[in-house]
């Protein structure tokens, strides 16, 4: 994994994948160079095992949030069924702020008015997604 130093944001960040998705992988910038790699490593191995808890936990909150508040079939912009739905959100990065606390952020691909889809993860699991700027 090769990092690069974001001076902006003060964090390292990598080019990231797991399945089909990839993203940005980022680590404060905390952690020495092995710990940050293995903190990284860490994280994804927690992307791949636990993505359907996300996945659900995205179907829960904000299905019903797009359907009901954003959908306007009558403007061409129908209602989703969950697979869809999923399909619309993207993973576009994760920020590792602490040994087991990710932020995830996911674009919207335009269903939201192109707000950003966040999320927080940590021990306690995946808190509830809100929709962000």
């Amino acid at each position: 994994m090769k990092f690069s130093y974001n001076e902006l944001l003060d964090r390292w960040e990598t080019p990231a994948s797991f399945g089909e998705k990839e993203f940005r992988l980022s680590v404060l910038s905390d952690y020495l160079e092995q710990d940050r790699v293995e903190v990284a490593r860490r994280a994804l191995a927690k992307l791949e095992t636990g993505w359907g808890e996300v996945e659900s936990k995205l179907v829960k909150t904000l299905l019903s949030v797009h359907n009901d508040s954003w959908a306007e079939p009558e403007e061409g912009f129908p209602e989703l069924a969950a697979e869809e739905f999923l399909s619309k959100l993207v993973l576009t990065a994760v920020d590792v702020l602490e040994e087991e606390a990710l932020s995830l952020y996911l674009s919207d691909s335009g269903i939201f008015g192109g707000h950003c889809v966040t999320g927080f993860w940590d021990a306690d699991g995946l808190h509830e997604p809100a929709l962000a700027g």
